[in-house]
């Protein structure tokens, strides 16, 4: 076995053992709120700059990243990277990275870690409300890291302890709210032992610390206060009404042989922290925590296989890979008891191989399943923060580039700036927008799909849909010529609410229709996403089915229905024909405002008699749709269009 090999199992087991020591419980500190000794060097810089509006006009949201236990910034800069300019996110966001690696081995409520991280997130806050912002910033912490913002909203731990106000919400990942098996036991005082090597502390590491601020020993199993070893400060709950989602890896083992899985096994946690101590926050602090908090917890899963975590063993002693390879062939379950034997460096092997491990979790590429989740919880928060959109905030909404028109922000509904001779942009229906309030994107807060009108200086351009959420931010923009390349107007007659999702009902015009003569009716579902705008469902209504319907009527002798679609005095002239020709049969439908498309077959006795419907206003909001009888004659049903997707015929021109 090589000297490399053995070297690469301890790194690993050592990773395995910080991170989740890093999700331990607090030690004692006096009350009265310790000052913060000194910023880390390594902390992401905070300025004005980061707060400059986007295309749209939308501030971005304030992300502060923390580290875990016996980890550095470093830990966290991947998930940072992701969240830079995410297609997923809502709303941009302000990635921070909070460096505490020359204290990490201590416990998270040390002034270093949870003051320190205190003054930052006020700093984040401070500049973000300044820029105009809410002021709310989203924390996200990994293993310790989440036990870090805990206490850096309390008092006891922080000089200036985050509020609700500074605070939209918080996410962990793989966070021990109640501890983790690796707490308090030889080989996380080891791992520790040497992280204080790594920066430079010497031999510091093996000098006992003061109760309550070794992070390992903290890290024992509690319910609550209960359990906590001495000195050791139970994790303090968030502000009242500041919600968590707790994103907790899962390993499944898959027993295989020959490549064929035989069964699995669900080992309850990420190899450093058990699912149930990662959800645990409900029952980790002192009491109970404060009313209306509001948790979420999702579980994130993956898969190694005993081949895999064999292969990984085979760099252990043969007597311990031996033991180690005989639980394989049992069920494993984290946090069954204390870690002995081979279960420490099984488990080690187990984190830093599973894609879901304990020190994997927080990078993208390896578990893009968890970095969803911390992205659907960044959504769900910023849309809490800025609240629902309302019909007044459409009123100053940014707008996109319409008709030729440059990009700007409405007033009152209408984009001010253009010439009265150039035409203009805006919202209003009248006196007031045409809009839908749904939930858009998922994150359960109010949006909006609003249509926009347009012109330059004639008759108005295809309308427009624009998609809106919370803090006057545009999702998405969708001219709805695109829905009817060759149509001079396509009109939006209505918009209603769905699912995540509007149904648009809209009217066009058809190529042998005149400017202003919209005889096409159409409906079709949209939805946004990452990926943009996409529609569902879409349907055309024209007059073809009224006329083949009323046709089918007067062959049948039906006075009763034939009316439902047809004056008496038309529908009267279509049984006549039906008696004088036969079966009636349907052939085309033509622009009634345009007689010169009528095809040239059409008798002279039946154009004739065009004049007349002319001249009183009947057929230019009409169809003509011609038909034959069963020896060949023709004629004419004049459908005039009665409301969206409604036709009924008013004459009827037989041969």
């Amino acid at each position: 076995m090589s000297g490399v090999r053995r070297v690469t199992v301890l790194a690993a087991a050592t990773a395995t053992v910080a991170t989740l020591l890093a999700a331990v419980p607090p030690p004692s500190v006096a009350a009265g709120g310790p000052a913060c000794p000194a910023q880390s060097v390594h902390n992401s810089h905070v300025g004005a700059s980061d707060f400059a509006p986007d295309s749209s006009g939308t501030i971005p949201r304030p992300v502060v990243l923390v580290h875990g236990w016996d980890g550095s910034y470093t830990g966290m800069q991947e998930l940072q990277a992701l969240l830079t300019g995410s297609k997923a996110l809502t709303a941009p966001v302000k990635a921070y990275l909070f460096d505490y690696a020359q204290s990490s081995g201590h416990w998270a409520a040390i002034p270093e870690i949870a003051s320190c991280l205190a003054d930052y997130i006020n700093t984040v806050s401070r500049t973000f409300k300044n820029a105009h912002g809410d002021g709310k910033v989203i924390g996200v912490g990994h293993s310790m890291g989440g036990l870090a913002l805990r206490f850096a909203t309390s008092p006891a731990y922080a000089a200036h302890p985050v509020s609700a106000a500074e605070l939209a919400g918080v996410v962990t990942l793989d966070t021990p709210h109640l501890g983790s098996p690796w707490g308090d036991t030889p080989p996380a005082q080891i791992v520790q032992n040497l992280s204080q090597l790594a920066v430079g502390h010497g031999f510091t590491g093996l000098i006992p610390w003061p109760p309550g601020t070794d992070g390992q020993t903290c890290l024992a199993y509690h319910s609550g206060s209960s359990g906590m070893p001495p000195g050791c400060a139970t994790p303090t709950w968030l502000p009242a009404a500041v919600p968590i989602t707790q994103v907790a890896g899962d390993v499944i083992v898959n027993r295989q042989i020959m490549g064929v899985t035989v069964y699995t096994s669900d080992t309850h946690g990420d190899g450093v922290v058990p699912v149930g101590s990662s959800t645990g926050y409900a029952s980790s602090g002192p009491g109970t925590p404060p009313k209306n908090t509001k948790t979420a917890s999702v579980p994130v899963t993956c898969e190694v296989t005993t081949g895999q975590l064999e292969q990984g063993l085979t760099a252990l002693p043969g007597n311990i890979w031996a033991s180690a390879i005989s639980i394989l062939e049992s069920t494993l379950t984290l946090g069954d008891g204390r870690l002995d034997g081979p279960l420490p460096s099984l488990f080690a092997v187990m984190d830093n191989m599973a894609p879901c491990g304990h020190t994997h979790i927080t990078s993208p590429s390896q578990s893009p399943k968890a970095a969803q989740a911390v992205i659907n919880a960044i959504n769900q928060y910023t849309a809490a923060a800025v609240g629902p959109v309302t019909a007044h905030d459409l009123l100053s909404e940014p707008v996109p580039s319409m008709c030729e028109h440059p990009a700007g922000r409405l007033v009152n509904g209408v984009l001010p700036g253009i010439p009265a001779d150039k035409g203009g942009v805006g919202i209003l229906n009248g006196s007031k927008p045409l809009a839908a309030f749904t939930d858009l994107n998922g994150d359960g807060v109010t949006d909006a799909v609003v249509v926009g009108y347009c012109n330059q200086g004639g008759v108005g351009w295809p309308d427009w849909l624009l998609f809106y959420t919370g803090g006057h931010r545009l999702l998405a923009a969708y001219d709805m010529g695109r829905m009817d390349p060759d149509a001079e107007h396509v009109d939006v007659a209505s918009l209603s609410a769905g699912s995540q999702s509007v149904t648009v009902k809209w009217s066009a015009n058809r190529g042998s229709d005149s400017g202003a003569n919209l005889s096409l009716d159409e409906s079709a579902e949209f939805r946004i996403s990452a990926k943009g705008i996409s529609n569902s469902h879409h349907r055309r209504f024209t007059e073809v089915s009224t006329a083949r319907k009323l046709l089918g009527y007067a062959n049948r002798q039906d006075y009763k229905d034939g009316e439902k679609y047809a004056t008496a005095q038309a529908f009267g002239t279509l049984q006549s024909a039906n008696i004088a020709f036969g079966t009636l049969t349907f052939d085309a439908c033509y622009n009634g405002s345009n007689p010169g498309m009528f095809p040239d077959s059409l008798p002279t006795s039946i154009a004739d008699q065009f004049p007349e419907l002319a001249n009183n206003g009947d057929w230019y909001d009409t169809r003509m749709c011609v038909f034959h009888g069963a020896s060949g004659q023709q004629g004419v049903v004049v459908m005039s269009h009665v409301g969206f997707g409604r036709w009924q015929a008013i004459a009827a021109v037989p041969a």
